[in-house]
C-alpha cells in the first residue's frame, strides 16, 4: 500500500516504468502446463466448476446454484474458455467473449462506452472470469501472461475482434495500462454517468499492441520484456486447426451434457435469448435434439423462412446445383444429392425475386436423411454479413429481430 501512495506521487512516466521492470516474465517451459480451448466436457466441467468454487468463495453466488457456474454467453460459439492443464488437471481458466447479437456482459453497465467504441469501428473481445485453483496460485501471474499471449493470438488469427475489454479495479487498471496500454473505451464525462468509484471498464487497441510494445520495451532485459515474450518465443500452446472452426464448437454432446444437464442457464433464458442460441448452433448439429431448444418452436418459426429457390455453391474446383429449402439472417439449408467438402469455403449463389446474391458461406451440417424435418443436403453459414440480403428478409417476411443487444 506505502509502494503505490509513493508510486502516486511520482510523474506517469516513472510510474509506468517502475510496473514494466517489475513484470519479471516467469517462463513455464519444463511445467508440463498446456494451453488450449475448452471444447470437451471434461475440460469444461473442470472450468466452470472452479469458476463455481471462486465465485461462492468470494461470495457472489449462493451455495444452491446449479453443478457448475456459467452464464447464457458462455452457451454461444462465438465464446471460448481457455484452461491452463497439468497432467490432466485444469489449473486455470479464463472466458473469451467474443461480439455477437448479445453483445458482450459488460454492455450490462457499460453499454454506452461499448458502443462509442463500435461507432468507431471495433469489433468488441470481453475478457472475464480468469479463475486459478488453490494448487496452483504460486504461478498464478505466470499463467496470466501465458493467457495474454495465448488470447492476442487466437483473436487476431481466429476472429476480426480488434479490441479487448474488461472490468478491473482501479489499482489493477493502473498496472495493466503500464504494462499493456489498456485504457479507458471513453473518459467519463459528466453526460456518462459514472458507474464505479472502484471499477474501470478498460480496453485495449489490439490493432496498435505489436507497435505499441516494440517501442515501449525495446531497451528492457528478457525477463521483463513483454514484446520479446508475446512475438518472439515459443510457449506451449494448443490452437485449433486453421480455417476449420467447427474445432472450436462443442459438440451435440458436449453442449447438452453442459447445458443442459449440469447447469440451468438455458432453462432461466428468455425465449429471444435462446432462439438466438438456437440459430447459432443450427449448422454445427442436429439441434432438435436438445430438448430445451423445443420451448422456441413456435417462435422459431417466425425466424427462419421456408422457401425454394435455385442455387448453386460454387468453388475453385467444383460447381454444385440445388435448391434453397429455409433462410434465415444466419444462412440456408442447401437441398442437394450432391456430395461436398465441409469446413471449406464456397460462393452461395441464388436469385430471389429478380435480385442476385452472392455470399461466402461454408458448409456446417449435412443432412444425409436422418433428419426427416430436412431434405438430403447441407446447413450451410454466411460467412459475412449481407446487409441487403439481411433487410430483404425483413422486408419480405417482416422477420422481427431477437430484441437483443449488439
Amino acid at each position: 500500500m506505502e509502494t503505490n501512495k509513493i508510486l502516486n506521487l511520482l510523474p506517469k512516466k516513472f510510474r509506468y516504468h517502475f510496473w514494466r521492470k517489475k513484470l519479471l516474465i516467469k517462463r513455464l517451459e519444463g511445467h508440463e502446463i498446456q494451453f488450449k480451448i475448452a471444447v470437451n466436457k471434461e475440460d469444461l466441467e473442470a472450468a466452470f466448476t472452479l469458476l463455481k468454487h471462486n465465485a461462492l468463495k468470494h461470495g457472489k453466488v449462493e451455495a444452491k446454484i446449479s453443478d457448475i457456474y456459467c452464464n447464457i454467453f458462455h452457451t454461444l460459439p462465438q465464446t471460448q474458455v481457455l484452461v491452463a492443464k497439468c497432467k490432466g488437471e485444469v489449473l486455470a481458466c479464463i472466458s473469451l467473449y467474443c461480439e455477437s447479437k448479445l453483445g458482450v456482459p459488460s454492455d450490462n453497465v457499460y453499454k454506452i462506452m461499448n458502443d462509442k467504441a463500435r461507432t468507431r469501428g471495433y469489433r468488441l473481445c470481453e475478457i472475464g472470469d480468469f479463475c486459478v485453483a488453490d494448487s496452483a496460485q504460486e504461478q498464478s501471474r505466470a499463467i496470466a501472461l501465458y493467457f495474454s499471449k495465448y488470447i492476442y493470438e487466437y483473436l487476431l488469427t481466429y476472429t476480426e475482434c480488434n479490441m479487448l475489454c474488461m472490468n478491473v479495479s482501479k489499482d489493477w487498471y493502473k498496472m495493466l495500462s503500464a504494462i499493456f496500454n489498456f485504457s479507458e473505451i471513453l473518459p467519463v464525462y459528466e453526460k456518462f454517468p459514472k458507474v464505479s468509484d472502484t471499477e474501470v471498464h478498460a480496453a485495449l487497441d489490439l490493432k496498435e499492441f505489436a507497435h505499441w510494445t516494440k517501442a515501449t520495451y525495446i531497451d528492457y532485459p528478457v525477463v521483463s520484456n513483454l514484446y520479446s515474450f508475446v512475438f518472439c518465443e515459443k510457449a506451449p500452446f494448443d490452437f485449433p486447426e486453421k480455417n476449420n472452426g467447427q474445432k472450436t464448437v462443442l459438440s451435440q454432446e458436449t453442449f447438452k451434457y453442459i447445458f443442459e444437464k449440469k447447469s440451468d442457464v438455458l432453462k432461466k433464458a428468455a425465449l429471444p435469448t435462446l432462439a438466438y442460441v438456437r440459430d447459432m448452433y443450427r449448422f454445427y448439429f442436429n439441434i432438435d435434439a436438445v430438448e430445451l431448444f423445443k420451448r422456441v418452436d413456435a417462435h422459431r418459426e417466425h425466424t427462419r423462412v421456408q422457401i425454394t429457390l435455385d442455387a448453386s455453391l460454387q468453388a475453385s474446383d467444383k460447381v454444385v446445383f440445388g435448391k434453397v429449402f429455409d433462410i434465415s439472417r444466419f444462412g440456408v439449408f442447401i437441398k442437394t444429392d450432391e456430395l461436398i467438402k465441409m469446413n471449406e469455403e464456397y460462393a452461395l449463389v441464388f436469385k430471389w425475386n429478380e435480385h442476385l446474391f452472392t455470399v461466402r458461406v461454408i458448409p456446417m451440417w449435412h443432412n444425409n436423411g436422418e433428419n426427416r424435418k430436412y431434405p438430403i443436403g447441407y446447413g450451410v453459414r454466411f460467412l459475412d454479413e449481407n446487409k441487403k440480403l439481411a433487410e430483404f428478409i425483413a422486408n419480405e417476411f417482416a422477420e422481427p429481430n431477437y430484441g437483443l443487444t449488439g
